[in-house]
């Protein structure tokens, strides 16, 4: 990947973040903010062919990597809430 390509790729990962987060919070806000991002990149690449995947596989990683953290610290606190002290 290009210079330009790794920069498209880290400017689209805070956004698959924040929707990791809406979804465990406010899931429907995050559904329909991920549903809104994925089909302005569709209707973007359908139009201007600038290889919007790029900026979906960005907002992936972000959006997965948030997700699995997420977990990871709700399983951490019901953990030591679920163990007898």
């Amino acid at each position: 990947m290009s210079k330009l390509d790794w920069i498209r790729f880290w400017l689209h990962v805070p956004v698959g973040i924040i929707c990791a987060g809406l979804m465990f919070f406010m899931p429907w806000h995050g559904a329909f903010l991920t549903v809104g991002f994925l089909a302005y990149e569709a209707m973007n690449d359908w139009r201007k062919k600038d290889s919007s995947y790029k900026d979906i596989f960005g907002f992936l990683f972000g959006f997965g990597g948030a997700s699995i953290l997420l977990l990871l610290r709700i399983l951490i606190l019901l953990q030591f809430r679920l163990l007898p002290h």
